[in-house]
């Protein structure tokens, strides 16, 4: 079970503002779908997804391409932004009514995600506030040849390194509630797109630095032999699903002593 030349890569939602700072829909403003994304030059790509703008980076092949992508990449969504509006970085807010009454605002992601410990495919979410929308900040890694016991406990050791500081980071518990789940994973041709995280590490540049050394650290885990301990997963399910950020910690300190030793 070895990973080999493994790349990242990631799509990434942010919500606009105007002038004033009131959220508003990014219907319009920036064009793009997912069936035909709007290109930005050297492999980025934009796109509006419901209310929020949503962008991709080219095929990173180590932690400090990765960071310097999604920074170049992330640049070039705010500079196609109109003069008017302003990036929006939060994992949720609300919108006004008035503002979602756009069918597209109304449109979310039909594709079903997995449980990496479950493997079984994750309950369509429902929010209990129709005024809510959250984004996302997932991480897509590949590898040669991958096989589908590699893919889930890729996940899982992802869990531990990456989504598990997440939940001290990244304060805003709302998007959990119905998005970010522990092991939430898709299956892809060239590996796996690992979905817990919000966009929270796109704000500051260490933090985006930081959450490329740890999926890194994460394949380097496995690569070394190394997986999640099975009597630890009940856990670690529940550090991430319920915000836990005590018992997250406890559980990140574990195995990064185990990675470091």
């Amino acid at each position: 079970m070895k990973i080999k030349n493994p790349t990242l890569g990631s799509d990434i939602e942010f919500f606009i503002k105007t002038v004033t700072g009131e959220p508003f829909p990014a219907i319009g403003i920036v064009g793009g779908s997912k069936e035909n994304p709007k290109p930005l030059g050297q492999k980025y790509f934009i796109q509006e997804d419901n209310v929020a703008v949503e962008f991709n980076i080219p095929v990173a092949k180590s932690p400090g391409q990765f960071y310097s992508f999604v920074q170049r990449g992330f640049h070039k969504c705010v500079a196609a932004l109109p003069p008017t509006f302003q990036p929006f970085v939060v994992a949720s807010c609300e919108f006004k009514p008035q503002l979602l009454a756009n069918p597209q605002a109304r449109e979310f992601g039909c594709e079903p995600d997995i449980n990496a410990y479950t493997r079984k495919i994750n309950p369509r979410p429902r929010a209990k506030n129709e005024n809510l929308r959250s984004c996302g900040g997932h991480v897509h890694i590949g590898w040669d040849n991958p096989d589908m016991e590699t893919r889930f406990e890729l996940i899982k050791a992802c869990d531990v390194f990456v989504s598990l500081p997440s939940i001290w980071e990244d304060t805003d518990k709302k998007r959990r509630e119905l998005y970010g789940k522990a092991g939430a994973m898709r299956i892809k041709p060239y590996g796996v797109e690992h979905r817990v995280l919000s966009n929270y590490w796109i704000n500051y540049g260490h933090q985006t630095e930081a959450v490329a050394e740890r999926y890194w650290q994460a394949i380097d885990f496995i690569n070394r032999g190394l997986v999640v301990d099975a009597k630890d997963e009940e856990q670690i399910i529940e550090a991430i699903n319920s915000s836990n950020a005590k018992l997250a910690k406890t559980l990140n300190n574990k195995y990064y002593n185990l990675y470091a030793a």
